[in-house]
């Protein structure tokens, strides 16, 4: 697979694990999160393979309750993408991205096979990474 660009929303620990994942294996990664210390956090463990392009790939990574908002605004800034998100709940997700054409076009709906009791890109481990999983969701 050819080098992507992927935009990450949410440093927490899936968003941060997703981008050390993509990263280690050639991508480059760009990363947004409401929470500055956060996003300081999970930019320090990516180092410098950091995209600051139009993504090929926009990860959504934040809570469930804010994930639709997000690809939203997302879209708007970056139409040709295709948008992913991480949440664990999807009923409420998919209805509302059903009414929302063009978007529903581009999404892949997926939810992570793996994490910790603990949260944040501090709690992200190598052997998390490697081993985990995520399942896509069919929805049509």
């Amino acid at each position: 697979m050819p080098s992507a660009h992927c935009l990450i929303v949410g440093s927490g620990l899936i968003g941060t694990s997703i981008a050390l994942a993509l990263a280690s294996n050639g991508h480059t990664v760009d990363l947004e999160d409401a929470d500055e210390s956060s996003l300081t956090l999970a930019k320090d463990l990516l180092g410098t393979n950091l995209a600051e392009k139009n993504p090929d790939y926009v990860i959504v990574a934040t809570p469930p309750d804010s994930i639709f908002s997000t690809l939203k605004r997302k879209f708007a800034l970056y139409p040709s993408a295709i948008f992913i998100d991480s949440g664990s709940v999807k009923n409420k997700l998919v209805h509302e991205v059903e009414g929302f054409t063009e978007l529903a076009e581009r999404f892949v709906g997926t939810h992570p096979m793996a994490g910790r009791e603990f949260s944040g890109a501090a709690s992200d481990r190598k052997s998390t990474r490697l081993n985990s999983s995520h399942a896509n969701i069919s929805y049509a």
